[in-house]
């Protein structure tokens, strides 16, 4: 099928997740059992595209016929499924020339992508930037959640079970991000507000000892409901760059004023 023209753009986004065998003694390999991907517009964080397919591996051996795996792909599903070569012109198609994004796709799912291509004798799609969201929400989030699993993050933010399927998992891995986006948003504007409680009580805090009262002023008012950066003159994002760094690392227990919780 023929994408559409505006999925081939480079400032777009795509997310994607590799479903695999795993090798259980020296000398196997891994292989592609499905690949899912969803193309995203960073600008407003919604799908515009979709492409998913089990993939039959080289080797049928390497699923069992009573199959365990928690994904429910099985050997006869795979079987009768086209193989890597057949759908490579595809799944090159999706991701050449993208941003790439996806849960610890760095060390895993591209390795996968560039062993799978050079099986087939054909190079591998580049990607023109790449997001991989574990070493991104290990920095920023934290472990919040308790590990950095995929599945314990859905379940912290009640997405629901991961269900090992390359397109469901993709589209979690989204919304694991918009949440968990939205939490650490937050977090900094409540550091601004309590700063400007403490502002217009007249009592003197980190944020304040280091920079300007009229600057400290401005961001305050980019938090006063009703109004947002780009109204204030100037605009939020124009003032000094250590205003707004400072605001991100204060932190709540370094002052305790009466009416403010530590």
């Amino acid at each position: 099928m023929e994408l559409p023209p505006y999925s081939k753009t480079t400032e777009n986004i795509v997310f994607f997740d590799l479903e695999t065998t795993v090798p259980r003694r020296a000398g196997q390999r891994f292989w592609v059992l499905e690949f899912g991907a969803i193309v995203v517009c960073p600008r407003k964080l919604v799908e515009l595209e979709s492409f998913s397919t089990v993939i039959r591996p080289g080797d049928l051996s390497v699923v069992s016929l009573k199959s365990s795996r928690c994904d429910g792909i099985t050997r006869e599903k795979v079987s009768k499924a086209p193989s890597f070569e057949e759908v490579a012109d595809k799944i090159f198609e999706v991701l050449d020339g993208r941003i790439w994004a996806g849960h610890n796709i760095r060390r895993f799912d591209c390795v996968r992508i560039k062993e799978a291509f050079a099986d087939i004798g054909r190079p591998s799609p580049k990607p023109v930037g790449m997001i991989d969201s574990l070493p991104v929400l290990t920095h920023k989030f934290g472990r919040r959640a308790g590990n950095m699993k995929m599945a314990t993050l859905a379940d912290y933010f009640g997405l629901g079970q991961q269900k090992h399927r390359s397109l469901d998992d993709v589209r979690m891995n989204l919304e694991v991000l918009k949440h968990c986006a939205t939490v650490l948003f937050l977090k900094e504007t409540l550091y601004v507000l309590v700063d400007e409680r403490l502002y217009k009580r007249g009592f003197s805090t980190p944020l304040l000892d280091c920079i300007n009262k009229g600057e400290a002023q401005k961001v305050f008012s980019a938090t006063h409901e009703g109004e947002c950066g780009p109204h204030l003159d100037p605009p939020l994002e124009k003032l000094p760059f250590y205003v707004l760094t400072t605001v991100k690392r204060y932190s709540l227990s370094r002052c305790t004023v009466q009416g403010i919780e530590e």
